[in-house]
C-alpha cells in the first residue's frame, strides 16, 4: 500500500485531508478528531508497492488526489464529484512528482520533460525541458533534485554538478512557460506566504570552495527581493584530495521579524553528505554534521609525524613565549594547589592549561594517544576524526545512490614514516546488484590510492595476518573474501589482494586455513558450518581462480542461537602460565580457533506454566578447526536475550534468569588440564620440551565457572585491549540506557572465595571474596553520567602506553575515552604539577643545606666549649 497523503485543508478551522487506503478522509488539525469522509473513491488502478499518491485541498470539498506508478505513463486523478479517471502521458513518468494551486506535475523518467495537469482535470501536457527559456535555456544531464509547486506553477532544479541549472515555471493550459531562470543554481525551497507576497529561495553553490549565494525571489514575477553571500564555511569538512564537494539535496525557507519590524528570510541548507548548515544574515549560524548520527563501522589510524604536518609557510613558533607561559602555569599549578589561588588566577590557570594541552596537536605523540578514528557512515560517509576534540581532519562524501561502505580494513602499513598507513574499505550492495566496491585510503589525508569493483560479493572477510611483501618497505594485510553461493551450495573465496606473494602465502599455508558460516535462519535450530581447504582450491587460488571451500564439520543444535562469538586471534597474549598464590602455576587455554556459542529460548518465546522449571540455556565452547564441542555447560532457569564475549581464556556470558527476574553473568576460565612441568632448563638448553599443541589433538580441559547477578543489563559486551597484554582487562557492558560500564574482571573470576576472610596466598593474587551480585558503583561508567544516545558499538585499541586502551563508543552520540584498567603506571597524568614538583625540590634542598650548615655550626661550637 502506497504512504497516506496529506494536504491541509485553509479555512477557520484548519483540516487535514489524508488519502489512505484510497479513501479520503477529514480530521481536525487542532485535536485530530476525524470530521467525516469527503469520498470513497478507490484508486485501485494505481495502487501497488511503488504507487505515489498525493492530495490538493482548497476547501473541505474542494479536495483532489492524484495517484501514479513511477515507470507508468498513466496518472489517476480523483475529486468529489469524478470517479478516478486516468489520463495518458506521452512516456514513462519518474518518481519526481509535485501538486500545488496550478494543479500536478510530474517529471518523465528520463527527466527531460515535464508533465502538468490543472486541479480541474483535463489532459497531461508535457513539455520538454531541455533549452526551455532565454538564451542556452534550461540545462541538465541528470535527474532533477528538486520539483516544488508554486502559486501559479513549479519551480525545478536540478543538482547536476556540471550543469546545475534551476527554473521558475507558469502553468497554463497549453502546458508550461518560464517566469525566470538561473543558470547556476542547484536548488529551490518550497515557497513562503508572507506580508509582501509568495517567495522562494534559490541556492547557488560554488563546488570548488563551497560558497553559498542565497537569492529570495517572488514566485509570480522571479524578481529578486533579497539576497545573501557569497557565504563561506556552510559546508566546513575539510574535504580529501581529489573530493567532489556535496550538493544540496533540500532547501526550508523561513521568515523572521527584524528589529525595524521589516521581514527577514533565512534558509536551513540540507546536504547530500547529510550535513546541516542554517545561513541567516549572510552568516553561518550552526551546522550539524548528521552522517556521524550514523556511524557502521570504526578503526584507530595513527596520526602524521611532526616533520610531515609541518610546512614552509607555517610562522616560526615563538618558544620564548610558549616558555613563559608554561612558566606561569606552574607557578598558578602550584598555588591552586596550596588553595592560596585568587578566583581570577585560578580561570587564568584553566585558560592557559587549555592553551598549552597538546591533546588537540595534528600530529603523533610518543605515547600514542593522539589518534585518528576513521569512520564509515550510512550515508556512504567516510571520514577522519581527532581524537583529542572530535573535529573533522578530513572527509570523502558518498555519491547518491552509491552504496554506503559497510567495512573498514587495515590495508597496507609501511616500515618508514615518510608513507602513510593505508586503509580500505568495502561496500557490498544487495544480493544480486553486482560487486563489492573497493577503495584503498590514505589515513592521512583521505585520498584515493586506488579504487576498484570486485567481481564478486563480499559477504565475510577472513583475516590472515600481514606479510612483508618481497624488496618492498611494507606490510601487506591479506584476507579471504567469502561469497555465498546461495542455500545448500559451499562458498567461493577469493584472495584479497590477489597477489603473487598472497598466492605464495596460500599455497603454503591453506592446510592450516578454516573459517565458520552461522547458516543459522532466524528463531530456527542453530547451524554452524566449518570449512577448509584441500589441494584442488590451493590450485585454483595459485591460477587466480576463485576457489570452492570444503564443508569440514557442520554443528547443529535444536535450540535457538542467542549469542555467537569468536576470539581474536591476532590479540596480544603475554603469558600462558599464571601463576597462584601457593606458587603452583595454571597453563591457560589460548586456542585461537575458539568459539563460543549460547543457544536457548529466544526471548518472546512464550512457556507453558509446566515447562518454565524446565527452562535452561546452554553454553558450547567449539573449536573452529574440527568442530568439536570443547566444553558444554547448561545455565538453569536462564534464557534470552544474551551478549556474550572470549577473552584469552576468559567466557563471560549474559543470560535473562527467569526463575529470579534478574540478568546474571556466567564467566567460564579454560585450562589445560595436561599433565605439563616447567623446567628452566629445559626451557633453554632443550626447545622439543614442549610439546605443541593442535586442535586435531585436543588436550583436556579444566573449567572453572561462576555466576553472578548483575543490575547494568547488556545489549553487548567486550573488553579492552592494552599493546601486550600485560595490563588487567575491563569487562565493558554495553548498557540498555546506552553507557559503557567497566567492569574490573578480577570480579567475574570463578576462583573468588567464598569466605570473607581471604588467606595470605588470596590476598596475593587479589582475590575478592564472591558476592552474588557484581557492584553497581557510579566511577565505574566509562560514559560517566552521560548517555550515548543509541549506543551501538564500541572499539578498544591499545596505546602505545602498556597501561592505556583507547575507547570509542558511537550510535546517535560520538564519545572517546582513555582507559586504565590498572592505574597509569607507566605514565604521569596530564595535569601533573611540574611546578609543585619543582617547589618541593627546592624546598627539601633548601632544608638540606641549611640542615647540613646548622649542624656543621653546631658542631664547631661544641668543640670550643
Amino acid at each position: 500500500t502506497p504512504q497516506p497523503a496529506l494536504a491541509l485543508v485553509p479555512g477557520v478551522n484548519p483540516q487535514l485531508a489524508v488519502l489512505s487506503d484510497g479513501r479520503i478522509s477529514l480530521f481536525d488539525a487542532l485535536t485530530g478528531t476525524q470530521r467525516g469522509e469527503v469520498t470513497d473513491t478507490q484508486l485501485l488502478a494505481s495502487t501497488g508497492s511503488n504507487s505515489q499518491w498525493f492530495l490538493h485541498a482548497t476547501s473541505p470539498t474542494g479536495v483532489t488526489a492524484y495517484s501514479f506508478t513511477p515507470g507508468s505513463s498513466e496518472v489517476y486523478v480523483a475529486t468529489q464529484t469524478e470517479v478516478a479517471t486516468p489520463l495518458q502521458a506521452s512516456s514513462p513518468l519518474s518518481a519526481t512528482a509535485a501538486v500545488g494551486p496550478a494543479g500536478f506535475a510530474v517529471l518523465s523518467q528520463d527527466f527531460r520533460s515535464i508533465c502538468t495537469t490543472g486541479l480541474a482535470g483535463g489532459a497531461l501536457t508535457c513539455t520538454q525541458l531541455q533549452g526551455l527559456g532565454p538564451g542556452p535555456g534550461f540545462r541538465h544531464s541528470g535527474p532533477a533534485t528538486h520539483l516544488v509547486a508554486t502559486a501559479e506553477g513549479w519551480a525545478l532544479a536540478t543538482g547536476d554538478a556540471e550543469h546545475p541549472s534551476a527554473v521558475l515555471l507558469k502553468s497554463s493550459p497549453e502546458g508550461v512557460s518560464v517566469v525566470s531562470l538561473w543558470s547556476h543554481a542547484s536548488a529551490v525551497s518550497r515557497p513562503l506566504n508572507g506580508a509582501a507576497g509568495q517567495h522562494m529561495a534559490v541556492v547557488q553553490v560554488t563546488p570548488s570552495t563551497g560558497a553559498v549565494l542565497v537569492q529570495y525571489v517572488s514566485t509570480t514575477t522571479g524578481v529578486e527581493v533579497a539576497s545573501e553571500g557569497p557565504i563561506t564555511g556552510a559546508r566546513s569538512d575539510k574535504l580529501a584530495p581529489g573530493v567532489i564537494g556535496p550538493s544540496v539535496q533540500a532547501v526550508v525557507m523561513g521568515s523572521y521579524k527584524k528589529r525595524d519590524q521589516s521581514e527577514g528570510y533565512r534558509v536551513l541548507l540540507v546536504w547530500s553528505d547529510e550535513r546541516i548548515t542554517l545561513l541567516q544574515q549572510g552568516v553561518v549560524v550552526w551546522t550539524r554534521d548528521e552522517a556521524l548520527a550514523g556511524v557502521t563501522s570504526a578503526s584507530f589510524a595513527e596520526l602524521p609525524p611532526a616533520m610531515t604536518v609541518a610546512t614552509g609557510t607555517d610562522a616560526p613558533p615563538n618558544l620564548k613565549a610558549q616558555f613563559m607561559q608554561f612558566l606561569r602555569m606552574q607557578m598558578l599549578s602550584a598555588k591552586v594547589q596550596f588553595k592560596i589561588a585568587l578566583p581570577e588566577e585560578v580561570a587564568e590557570f584553566t585558560q592557559l592549561r587549555a592553551e598549552l594541552s597538546d591533546k588537540q596537536l595534528p600530529h603523533r605523540d610518543s605515547r600514542g594517544f593522539r589518534r585518528s578514528i576513521i569512520v564509515t557512515t550510512a550515508s556512504g560517509k567516510v571520514a577522519a576524526l581527532h581524537n583529542g576534540d572530535g573535529r573533522v581532519i578530513w572527509a570523502r562524501p558518498g555519491a547518491v545512490g552509491a552504496t554506503a561502505p559497510q567495512r573498514l580494513l587495515a590495508w597496507r602499513t609501511y616500515h618508514d614514516l615518510a608513507h602513510a598507513p593505508q586503509m580500505a574499505t568495502l561496500a557490498t550492495p544487495k544480493q544480486g546488484s553486482g560487486g563489492t566496491q573497493l577503495q584503498v585510503l590514505d589515513t592521512y589525508t583521505g585520498k584515493e590510492i586506488t579504487a576498484a569493483t570486485l567481481a564478486y560479493r563480499v559477504d565475510k572477510l577472513v583475516p590472515l595476518g600481514a606479510v612483508a611483501e618481497v624488496g618492498e618497505h611494507f606490510d601487506q594485510q591479506l584476507y579471504l573474501a567469502v561469497s555465498l553461493n546461495g542455500e545448500g551450495a559451499p562458498p567461493s573465496v577469493h584472495l584479497l589482494p590477489d597477489t603473487s606473494h598472497a598466492r605464495s602465502y596460500f599455497a603454503a599455508s591453506y592446510r592450516s586455513i578454516h573459517f565458520w558460516l552461522d547458516e543459522t535462519k532466524g528463531t530456527e535450530a542453530t547451524r554452524l558450518v566449518g570449512y577448509g581447504f584441500d589441494l584442488v582450491a590451493a590450485t585454483a587460488i595459485a591460477a587466480g581462480q576463485p576457489a570452492t571451500a570444503a564443508t569440514v564439520w557442520t554443528v547443529a543444535v535444536p535450540e535457538s542461537r542467542l549469542a555467537v562469538e569468536a576470539t581474536d586471534p591476532w590479540a596480544p597474549v603475554h603469558t600462558a602460565a599464571k601463576v597462584l598464590g601457593d606458587r603452583s602455576m595454571k597453563y591457560r587455554y589460548l586456542n585461537p580457533n575458539t568459539l563460543v556459542l549460547v543457544t536457548g529460548l529466544a526471548p518472546g518465546v512464550v512457556v507453558p506454566a509446566d515447562e518454565r522449571d524446565f527452562i535452561a540455556a546452554t553454553i558450547h565452547v567449539i573449536d573452529t578447526v574440527t568442530g568439536s564441542v570443547l566444553h558444554q555447560q547448561s545455565v538453569p532457569g536462564a534464557r534470552g536475550p544474551a551478549a556474550a564475549v572470549i577473552s584469552e581464556n576468559l567466557v563471560a556470558v549474559q543470560l535473562w534468569d527467569a526463575s529470579s527476574g534478574r540478568h546474571a553473568i556466567t564467566s567460564l576460565e579454560l585450562y589445560d588440564a595436561s599433565d605439563r612441568h616447567f623446567s628452566v632448563l629445559d626451557h633453554l638448553f632443550n626447545p622439543n620440551a614442549t610439546k605443541p599443541q593442535s586442535s586435531y589433538d585436543p588436550v583436556p580441559l579444566e573449567v572453572l565457572s561462576a555466576s553472578f547477578f548483575t543490575r547494568t543489563p547488556a545489549k553487548s559486551l567486550s573488553t579492552t585491549a592494552t599493546r601486550v597484554g600485560i595490563t588487567s582487562k575491563l569487562l565493558l557492558a554495553l548498557t540498555a540506557t546506552d553507557q559503557v560500564y567497566g567492569l574490573d574482571i578480577r570480579f567475574i573470576d570463578p576462583r573468588r572465595p567464598h569466605r570473607a576472610k581471604l588467606t595470605p596466598e588470596e590476598q596475593e593474587e587479589r582475590l575478592i571474596p564472591y558476592q552474588d551480585s557484581l557492584p553497581l558503583m557510579a566511577p565505574l561508567f566509562v560514559t560517566f553520567n552521560k548517555q550515548v544516545l543509541g549506543l551501538s558499538n564500541v572499539l578498544a585499541a591499545p596505546a602505545r602506553l602498556e597501561s592505556t586502551s583507547l575507547l570509542f563508543a558511537w550510535g546517535v552520540d560520538l564519545q572517546y575515552t582513555r582507559l586504565a584498567p590498572a592505574k597509569g603506571f607507566d605514565s604521569l597524568d596530564d595535569d601533573f604539577s611540574y611546578g609543585l614538583l619543582i617547589v618541593a625540590l627546592v624546598t627539601l634542598s633548601s632544608a638540606s643545606i641549611f640542615m647540613h650548615w646548622y649542624i656543621k655550626q653546631k658542631m664547631v661550637k661544641a668543640k670550643w666549649q
